[in-house]
């Protein structure tokens, strides 16, 4: 899973963009020291996790549950880091999680919100005048796979989009900094693979090509993102 979402980024980023994969469970990583993590580079992207999640509906000694929780935590110097300084940053579903949580979100396994497959997105009147989403349609499709989601609004966020099933889809801090719940990386394709490798997101009577489009739209945002991030030097 590690090696084929590290691909999608590849891909969605094109080959314009070097792509430095960095793991969370790596020891020697300066996560408690950002700006030393960060240096060299133009953008942070912290993507998802479909084996670990801050709630998922487990039991709170879960081992999944309680690795997610150590993953936030680890990742909160990076977080503060990110947001004080507005280092241009995507988070990606657990990623949007992670932030949310550590700015007063309040993350939980919502029965309403949780889904897999594609959805609709709407644009709020703050998304029309963002620099990075006013490039998007009113209303498009995106990929999303979550059973946890934001259920308040996280301190210092803008709401730019949300859905039927999604409250807080797409998320800013102050400028630079951007989440999604929804997956701009992922392909209708690679969604169908996603519930192939990772059952019990759909109910057994449902086929993933029965819950699955494309989305054409989503997949060009985080394109966005790094035109208009800004490079070193």
């Amino acid at each position: 899973m590690v090696d084929l979402e590290q691909q999608e980024y590849r891909t969605a980023l094109g080959t314009r963009v070097t792509v430095v994969p960095i793991s969370i469970f790596d020891q020697a990583t300066p996560f408690n020291d950002p700006s030393v993590l960060l240096a060299g580079y133009d953008a942070l992207i912290l993507g998802g996790s479909g084996e670990f999640d801050l709630d998922g509906g487990r039991s709170p000694d879960d081992e999944a549950r309680r690795i997610g929780g150590e993953v936030r935590d680890r990742l909160r110097a990076l977080v503060a880091f990110v947001i004080e300084s507005d280092f241009p940053t995507f988070g990606v579903c657990f990623g949007h999680q992670i932030i949310a949580d550590l700015r007063g979100g309040n993350v939980m396994n919502d029965q309403a919100q949780s889904k897999m497959g594609t959805h609709s997105v709407q644009l709020t009147d703050m998304g029309h005048t963002d620099i990075l989403f006013s490039r998007m349609p009113d209303s498009f499709l995106a990929q999303y796979g979550h059973k946890d989601s934001v259920t308040v609004l996280p301190k210092g966020a803008t709401l730019l989009a949300y859905g039927p099933q999604c409250r807080f889809s797409a998320l800013r801090y102050g400028k630079h900094v951007y989440t999604t719940q929804f997956h701009p990386e992922l392909t209708a394709d690679d969604v169908k693979k996603r519930i192939e490798r990772m059952p019990g997101y759909l109910p057994e009577d449902v086929s993933a090509g029965s819950v699955v489009q494309a989305s054409p739209e989503a997949s060009r945002l985080l394109g966005f993102f790094t035109e208009q991030a800004p490079h070193e030097g």
